[in-house]
């Protein structure tokens, strides 16, 4: 009788393990903690002769770290730019950029990562990191893929070739641990970016809708609605999609669809999800959409009134409140019926 106690207890006692065994895993969450425990930017003392400090040393410091001879310091400093503003950042782009091609993995995924954090004023590393891709490390591959996603924009146009390839390759590759789907749900995120330039890469994102993991498929749903018109190809798999078992796949390949071909199919899924979803962040989402959808969507009116009127859900931390939302969406859809409701 007193051997199950014990068990419990044992299980118990493993579950923050396992716990804080995941967060490890998986590189961004792992950075964060350890970055917590060297101290953090927000643990840094006053700015040093008026300039930014991280774990007391200066960003030109950091950036002097990157001649040293040992591995472990070059890759410190480069997680240790994340901590300093973007456009700060940006005068040790060309010293991270040859890294890019280190034969150390470490320094070429640091680098990769560096650069990501410094977003777009990094723009000079989009073709170089577009060729970590094909890397021989899934950690880097994944790296390059999530720095592209970062800075993606107008200005990364260059990218959609070996974007294009990349995801057509990790299709064919059809892995499922994490380095693979952060691996495609990167460059979905990094494809949608990039808006109409992007609309040679339609099919394999299509094709991405029927991806294993929900967080991939929204990400290509999203990607394709950025895409817009060009993206006309997908409609039969977007069209599938708003039959998705999860609802933020069928929110964005509602949206999508709406975005390409301006298609009423949309309207129901998103009245649904704002209806019947308990993630107020889904619901609000939802309401956003039916508001770009505007007058075609005044089948909503009467469940938006209502929610703006008495909805309970705040959402967090002042996000994701469902009666603003409701109140924004209906201001598009029928202005008459919010003045009628006395929305302001």
């Amino acid at each position: 009788m007193q051997k199950r106690p014990r068990w419990w207890l044992l299980g118990t006692a493993l579950v923050p393990v396992l716990a804080i065994a995941v967060v490890l895993t998986v590189p961004t969450t792992r950075d964060a903690v350890f970055s917590f425990f060297r101290g953090g930017p927000d643990r840094d003392g006053p700015p040093r002769n008026g300039e930014h400090t991280h774990q007391g040393k200066t960003l030109h410091e950091w950036a002097q770290q990157l001649q040293s001879t040992s591995i472990e310091d070059r890759a410190a400093a480069c997680y240790a730019f994340q901590y300093f503003g973007s456009d700060e950042a940006a005068i040790v782009v060309p010293s991270l950029i040859p890294l890019l091609k280190d034969r150390d993995h470490r320094l070429r995924s640091g680098a990769a990562y560096a650069l990501g954090r410094i977003g777009p004023p990094a723009r000079d590393a989009v073709l170089p990191l577009t060729e970590l891709l094909a890397d021989e490390h899934a950690h880097v591959r994944t790296v390059a893929a999530e720095a592209l996603d970062l800075m993606s924009g107008p200005q990364a146009r260059a990218a959609v070739p070996a974007l294009k390839a990349a995801l057509q390759n990790a299709l064919k590759d059809e892995a499922n641990d994490e380095p693979a789907r952060r691996f495609r749900y990167h460059i979905a995120r990094a494809l949608g970016k990039l808006g109409p330039e992007a609309r040679s890469a339609v099919t394999p994102l299509a094709k991405l809708l029927k991806d294993r993991d929900a967080d991939v498929r929204s990400a290509a749903g999203e990607a394709l609605g950025l895409i817009g018109p060009g993206a006309r190809a997908a409609v039969p798999a977007l069209t599938r999609a708003l039959e998705d078992g999860e609802a933020a796949v069928r929110l964005e390949a509602a949206q999508a669809l709406w975005r390409i071909e301006k298609s009423p199919r949309t309207v129901p899924v998103l009245v649904e999800i704002f209806k019947d979803d308990k993630e107020p962040h889904l619901r609000t989402q939802a309401a956003a959409a039916l508001g770009r959808v505007g007058a075609a969507a005044k089948a909503a009116v009467p469940l938006l009134v209502e929610a703006a009127k008495n909805d309970p859900t705040r959402g967090v931390k002042g996000r994701y409140d469902v009666r603003i939302a409701a109140a924004a969406a209906l201001k598009h859809i029928d202005p008459g019926a919010a003045a009628r409701a006395g929305l302001k």
